[in-house]
């Protein structure tokens, strides 16, 4: 056909180098095409000050940017505004709120996971409350704040020798244990086989004494 072999080569040799010409991408246009997607201001903050090292970085870490989230919200400004208190009507109510709640033992906790107790109880059956006896570090207390009425009815009541107290009887013989600004622990123990619903007012009658 009159084609010789070197045409049909020069032929070969100019589509190859058309094929090269179109699908070629330079590395480094690559990389910077990578540092673009990837964001100057992002490299800048990795301290990349070149695009072959920030991407390089990338591509090599699991990196996010953690963008500063909104300002954390104030528990009481956020209760005063949805109330639309003025700010001294603010101050007022939490400061009424907080006087009203005392939480304080009055006896300092043994350890950080234990409170001292003042008193100790046995719980028998319903209308039968043991009263097992006062603690030594509430003795002490009532001696170090000088409570002398309260110590005088401590000693009376070890002296009567008396162990089983009605619910009524608890809370008109040990009334005296409660304090305003503070609470004193106790400890309770159960024998038989009664529910919490069986129990409830003796229970109830041993807690109100904790004050507070």
């Amino acid at each position: 056909m009159g084609i010789s072999f070197v045409d049909i080569l020069i032929q070969a040799v100019f589509l190859l180098l058309l094929i090269l010409m179109v699908g070629y991408v330079d590395p480094l246009d690559q990389i910077k095409f990578e540092f673009a997607e990837a964001g100057k201001d992002l490299c800048n903050k990795l301290d990349k000050d070149s695009p072959v090292a920030c991407v390089e970085y990338i591509k090599g870490k699991d990196v996010n940017v953690v963008k500063a989230g909104p300002k954390p919200i104030d528990p009481s400004e956020d209760f005063c505004s949805k109330r639309q208190l003025s700010p001294e009507d603010c101050k007022n109510t939490l400061d009424k709120m907080a006087s009203d709640i005392n939480l304080w033992p009055c006896i300092p906790p043994s350890s950080t996971t234990q409170l001292t107790k003042s008193t100790f109880w046995i719980i028998s059956a319903p209308g039968e409350i043991e009263f097992k006896r006062f603690s030594e570090e509430y003795i002490k207390y009532l001696k170090d704040n000088g409570f002398s009425e309260k110590l005088s009815k401590v000693e009376a009541i070890n002296a009567s020798g008396k162990k089983i107290y009605t619910p009524n009887d608890v809370i008109s013989t040990f009334d005296f244990i409660r304090e305003d600004q503070c609470f004193h622990d106790y400890s309770i123990s159960r024998t038989g086989k009664f529910s919490d619903k069986d129990l409830a007012r003796d229970t109830a009658a041993i807690r109100s004494l904790r004050g507070g």
